[in-house]
């Protein structure tokens, strides 16, 4: 699994660096398997699932529909990935109303 997290703007390579030495001297956290990299997306095909985790099957299965039906394929590769975005906060949201953003790459048939 690779956790992505969005950066600000002012995260440079240069501040990523200062912020590793930080943890690893106050808090003695190894972050050398964090690293900093840009991601250019390409065509995808997105869908708000609501609800819980365990149900997204439902959700995307509406999506392989959807992606068929357009004329278009997927595209998962070792650098193309499947991504969920949790917008929601499990510990203070009732799971039925949990909202995760389901993300395929795709092309053009």
């Amino acid at each position: 699994m690779i956790m992505k997290l969005r950066m600000p703007e002012y995260v440079t390579p240069q501040v990523f660096e200062w912020a590793q030495n930080e943890v690893l001297n106050k808090k003695k956290i190894n972050t050398s398997n964090v690293y900093l990299t840009t991601l250019t997306e390409g065509l995808t095909v997105q869908l708000l699932h609501i609800g819980l985790y365990d149900n997204d099957v439902q959700s995307m299965s509406k999506m392989h529909d959807y992606i068929n039906q357009e004329g278009y394929q997927l595209d998962i590769s070792d650098i193309r990935h499947h991504h969920e975005i949790y917008l929601s906060d499990p510990r203070k949201t009732d799971p039925d109303k949990l909202n995760t953003i389901l993300r395929h790459p795709i092309l053009k048939k």
